[in-house]
């Protein structure tokens, strides 16, 4: 994969907040698991063209975060968020954010992570492009009219394959161009997300 060489501007308004990202992702994948795994994935692979470019704010501070930063130091992970409770307890709401990699490591505070908007655009567009441009541009590949091919069972080989692997969970939209690759028929999303998570139930 070519390595990719861009002097970043640190103050632009594209830098969108890691928890925008997430909730972003999450809307796509219905998991917070996939979305962490997809965020790691990409945000360690920042300096590739298929990578996703960060940024670190703290007071009087900014600097952009390799992809080694990401693979050694940080990582977006599974976390409990409380909410207001009906009794004297607070709920707790499931979700992701960033935290350190070593147990032992101090709490983040008092730094703020952000992603650049074009790399994460380019990498999980969103279902309704708002212009004829971008719709050519996101368009998945068209479903074939005539009989569905049988894209369960592959899909739930190469799911167990790479969990096995590289212990990570592939996304719908990763299995549904695998098998697009494989079996030139695109699966709907939808269905491939009950797939997985059927699979990871048993």
């Amino acid at each position: 994969m070519k390595k990719r060489r861009a002097n970043l501007p640190l103050d632009d308004p594209r830098w969108v907040p890691i928890k925008e990202a997430i909730e972003r992702r999450y809307k796509q994948t219905g998991s917070y698991t996939l979305t962490a795994d997809d965020l790691n994935e990409a945000l360690q692979k920042a300096d590739k063209a298929d990578g996703l470019r960060s940024l670190e704010r703290r007071a009087g501070e900014r600097k952009l975060l390799s992809g080694a930063t990401w693979r050694d130091d940080l990582h977006v992970s599974i976390a409990l968020f409380p909410v207001e409770g009906k009794g004297n307890w607070p709920d707790r709401k499931g979700g992701a954010a960033v935290s350190p990699r070593q147990r032992d490591a101090p709490p983040i505070h008092g730094r703020w992570f952000y992603v650049w908007k074009p790399d994460f655009d380019d990498l999980w567009p969103t279902a309704e492009p708002t212009t004829t441009t971008e719709r050519r541009a996101d368009a998945k590949p068209r479903r074939k009219p005539g009989p569905k091919a049988n894209w369960r069972l592959p899909a739930a080989v190469k799911l167990h394959e790479v969990r096995e692997k590289d212990r990570r969970t592939l996304s719908a939209p990763e299995l549904c161009q695998h098998i697009h690759r494989t079996l030139k028929y695109y699966p709907d999303e939808t269905e491939m997300r009950k797939l997985i998570r059927f699979l990871l139930a048993e």
